[in-house]
């Protein structure tokens, strides 16, 4: 954020702002799971598309002057010299922005869905593999908010859509141990919002520079699916 105000202040606005977005996540979050059950048969979209509205419709974030779109795509150098086609270009799943001291603020959310066991959906033959939910909020959310896919300040969710938060977080900090990422687990942390049950945060290291990520754990609905063992699939 670039600015010719003290660090301070630059510091002072930008965690007051996080700390609304988070507020309006939160309740989207709570108003959601009283009038949806959400559970394994929905997407990631559908489930974000439910956040989008609650935000855009909250009327603290039209108090803040909190402005949120989504499936915001991120438009490169590359890409705007035309050396790369912009409908390729890396979308996140949802941005919310204010203006302050004449520039637009942003802040970040890219979503996954996780189970606690491989399942099945009402009705598929399939089975939901809940180790490779587990990779992929590790590859596609984790490592790129790192590794520049994803602008840095911005937090994930996880919707929970069967099982226990704390225990899906155990088996994700398994596979970065197995990574030997030890120093990059997930670590319960009080949120210090009431909408916001189960929040983490992961420490990591990138060319010097040490990165916080937010962990938000959304546990959704009550569930009438069940897991299964594998074996017995």
């Amino acid at each position: 954020m670039a600015s010719g105000l003290d660090a301070s202040i630059v510091k002072s606005f930008w965690d007051c702002f996080e700390s609304r977005c988070l507020t309006v996540i939160g309740d989207a979050y709570q108003s959601i799971n009283k009038q949806r059950q959400i559970d394994i048969s929905w997407d990631e979209e559908n489930i974000s598309a439910n956040i989008y509205h609650h935000i855009d419709e909250n009327v603290k974030a039209i108090e803040w002057n909190i402005f949120v779109s989504d499936e915001c795509r991120q438009y490169t150098e590359k890409i705007l010299e035309n050396k790369k086609k912009a409908k390729n270009s890396a979308r996140i799943d949802l941005k919310m922005v204010t203006n302050w001291n004449k520039q637009r603020v942003r802040y970040f959310v890219e979503a996954k869905n996780l189970i606690e066991s491989d399942t099945r959906k009402a009705g598929r033959k399939t089975v939901v593999r809940a180790k490779k939910w587990h990779k992929r909020y590790i590859e596609t959310g984790i490592n790129h908010y790192l590794d520049g896919h994803y602008p840095p300040n911005g937090c994930l969710l996880g919707y929970v859509l069967q099982g226990d938060p704390s225990r899906i977080v155990r088996l994700i900090n398994a596979l970065l141990r197995e990574k030997s990422r030890l120093n990059e687990i997930l670590i319960k942390t009080d949120s210090g919002f009431e909408s916001i049950d189960c929040m983490y945060l992961s420490r990591h290291e990138i060319s010097g520079e040490a990165r916080i990520i937010k962990h938000l754990m959304l546990k959704f609905g009550n569930f009438s699916i069940s897991p299964f063992s594998a074996k017995g699939a």
